[in-house]
Order: C-alpha cells, then sequence, then structure tokens
C-alpha cells in the first residue's frame, strides 16, 4: 500500500482560498463580485507574533506598505528593509500587470498574416493537384509539385506557430499564475540568500490575496506548526484554535484571528461606551436619592396650571342682548388674583341653579328712534336695569 502523500502548502492555500470564494458566491447569489469584492468578504488572518500578514491592494497590483507593526517586526526586521521587499515585488506584479494588458491588446503581426496566407495557398495547390492527378498517371513532375507544396504548407504553420508561442507564449495564462509564478522565483531566491539565515520566510500565497513573513523555528528553518494549516483544516476552530511555535512554550501561543483587528477596537470602544453610560446612570441615580423633591416648585406648578385652566374656560352667557362691554369682560377674566387667594364676586355676575357664574349685561342702551344715535345709560341706569333683571 502506497503511503499517503502529504500536501503541499500551496495546496492547502489553494483549497482554503477556493472554499472562501464558493462561501462567498454562495452567500451572495445576486450579486457580482469582482477581485475587491472577494478581498473585502474574505476571512484572512492577522498580523501576529511569529507571523506577519501584508495584505493586497484592491487591484491586485501590489501590496500594502502600511502593513509593519512594530511590535511584532522590531525584533526581526528592520522597517525600511520590510517595505523594500514590499516595493520590489509590487514593482514585478505592475510590470506584469503592464505586460499582460498590452498582451492582450496586441494585433496579429503583419509576417504572421502573410504565413498563413500562403500556407493556405500551399495547402489549396496541393489539393487541387491531387483533384488532377488521377487524370495525369505517370506524370512524376506533377507528383513532384503536389507533395512539394504539401511540405511547405505544413512547414510553415509550424514554424510560425512556434514563433507565435515563443513571443506571446504567457498570454495563456492567467495573471494570478504570472505573478504566483515570479513572485515565488524571487522570494526564494531571496529567501536562500538573505532571510533563511535569519530564521525568516517569505511566501506568497496564491491568486496572492495576500503575503506572509515567517517566523521559522528550528535547524531545517521549518515551523512545527503553521498558522496558515490550522486555521485551513476542517477540524479546528478558527477562533478557538492556539498554536504552539517553539515546542510547547506558552509566551509563544497566540489565538489564529479569522476577522481584522478593527473588529477588536470596535468591540473594545462600545464596551467603554457602555461602562461610561452606567457611570452616568449611577450618578443621576444617586443625587437623584440625596436630594429630596421640591413640593414647592410642585404646588406652584400645580397653581399655574389651574389658573391657565381657568382662564381658558369660556364664559356662559344666557340671553344677553346687545353689545358686552369689553373693559368690565377684561377686568372679570383678571379678577383671580395671581396668589390664589379667594375674591369677592365681581359687579353684574350671578350663580345659576348648577352652580355655574353667569355674566349679566353689563351696558345696555337707552331707547330711541331708528335715526336716533344709541349712546350708552351711566352707571346708576345699569343697576336699575340689573335690579330689574334679578326681580323679573
Amino acid at each position: 500500500m502506497e503511503p499517503e502523500v502529504e500536501p503541499s502548502e500551496d495546496t492547502n492555500y489553494k483549497h482554503y482560498i477556493e472554499d472562501e470564494i464558493l462561501r462567498i458566491k454562495t452567500e451572495n447569489p445576486n450579486m457580482y463580485l469582482n477581485r475587491e469584492d472577494l478581498l473585502e468578504l474574505m476571512k484572512i488572518p492577522c498580523s501576529s507574533e511569529g507571523l506577519i500578514i501584508v495584505r493586497c491592494n484592491k487591484q491586485g497590483t501590489g501590496f500594502k506598505r502600511d502593513t509593519y507593526i512594530e511590535k511584532y517586526c522590531s525584533k526581526y526586521i528592520t522597517e525600511g528593509e520590510f517595505k523594500k521587499v514590499i516595493d520590489k515585488c509590487s514593482y514585478l506584479m505592475k510590470k506584469l500587470y503592464s505586460q499582460k494588458r498590452s498582451a492582450d491588446a496586441m494585433k496579429t503581426p503583419l509576417y504572421l498574416f502573410l504565413i498563413y496566407l500562403l500556407s493556405a495557398c500551399l495547402l489549396g495547390a496541393y489539393f487541387f493537384f491531387a483533384w488532377i492527378a488521377p487524370d495525369n498517371k505517370g506524370n512524376i513532375t506533377l507528383d513532384i509539385i503536389q507533395y512539394s507544396c504539401l511540405a511547405c504548407a505544413i512547414t510553415l504553420m509550424t514554424v510560425s506557430t512556434i514563433m507565435n508561442y515563443m513571443i506571446g507564449g504567457y498570454i495563456f495564462k492567467s495573471y494570478e499564475e504570472l505573478v504566483k509564478r515570479t513572485l515565488d522565483k524571487y522570494l526564494d531566491k531571496l529567501n536562500k540568500d538573505k532571510f533563511h539565515d535569519r530564521g525568516l520566510e517569505w511566501y506568497v500565497t496564491p491568486n496572492h490575496f495576500w503575503m506572509e513573513l515567517r517566523v521559522l523555528s528550528g535547524r531545517d528553518n521549518r515551523r512545527a506548526s503553521h498558522p496558515a494549516n490550522d486555521f485551513m483544516s476542517p477540524q479546528s476552530s478558527v477562533i478557538d484554535e492556539v498554536v504552539d511555535f517553539n515546542d510547547g512554550k506558552e509566551n509563544n501561543k497566540r489565538p489564529v484571528p479569522m476577522f481584522e483587528e478593527k473588529k477588536e477596537e470596535a468591540a473594545i470602544e462600545y464596551q467603554k461606551l457602555d461602562t461610561k453610560n452606567k457611570k452616568e446612570m449611577s450618578k443621576k441615580s444617586t443625587n437623584a436619592l440625596k436630594s429630596p423633591p421640591d413640593t414647592k416648585n410642585e404646588s406652584n406648578d400645580e397653581n399655574e396650571s389651574s389658573r391657565n385652566q381657568r382662564k381658558e374656560e369660556p364664559l356662559e352667557l344666557e340671553d344677553l342682548e346687545g353689545i358686552e362691554d369689553l373693559e368690565d369682560q377684561n377686568a372679570f377674566q383678571s379678577s383671580t388674583p395671581k396668589d390664589g387667594l379667594r375674591r369677592r364676586k365681581p359687579k353684574n355676575t350671578r350663580t345659576n341653579s348648577d352652580n355655574e357664574t353667569v355674566r349679566l349685561p353689563g351696558n345696555l342702551f337707552s331707547k330711541g328712534t331708528d335715526n336716533e344715535e344709541l349712546q350708552p345709560e351711566g352707571k346708576i341706569e345699569q343697576v336699575e336695569l340689573e335690579k330689574k333683571v334679578f326681580s323679573t
């Protein structure tokens, strides 16, 4: 029985990225997803002790330079050296992108078109001579011309195909494959020449969604347990899994994060805001317990509200004829004092059977003809008229 071959690291990453892309597409079935959307929705591990993550930009033509974290990287590499490697990788990616774009826009050269046209003509001549050959049996010259046309056509087609493949062979490969192959060559040479001796290793994932700077352990410059293998394995939990870097030392253990550090910072800010609100509520409750309620102000408010209600109540007038005296009406409305004390009833009022105060006519006019001008009577006549009304 043949031993099982352990899958390579590229294969593990490739399967993980394919599963993530499939998950994103199933969660968003009606949405067209480009590379920027996939990069935003994909679960990418965060930088931590022993593993520095360098994310790709939205266009896929370079890596972000602001991924240097001093507390993780300062022990192994300087910021200038870190950015120099990223700049070189970004330069190679942009160069490949421009070559790919120019190759896609490149037209077929004129000499290739002429070669294809000549080979097609020779092939047509071969079929023509093959058609007339039965009528000219024994004609050796015709046979030589016929097979010469076929040989020239085949030779020209083969040479033109090889030339086209050699000139633009990378046209048949995708941009992601070109970037992966080019960066692997550059980083392998860089690791062997410079970084393996310092216990470091650069690695780029398939489709170059992110790049990693790893801290190696052991004499063979390999990890005993790589975080990527842990968060990509289906048995392990991304949040709860703890990876051991150096032979089980507790100081070097860390959880492999699923999301970016921004979500952790947002949770911390939310906790701070929650505690701040709780403190403010507790202060308000203690102040309310310490200071008794102001009953005096409440009673004043009640008096003012009752006074406003009294003012807003309409006056009921029964069987009144003529025009009301506005001055007496204003005096009646303002008869209730502001201090709330009871006062004597105003003049020209009486209480009916329903205990309601009714306004009496306070301004009656003297009798006269239609041509005469109506003039108000004096106070004495008003009192006499009031007595007559009461008597009736």
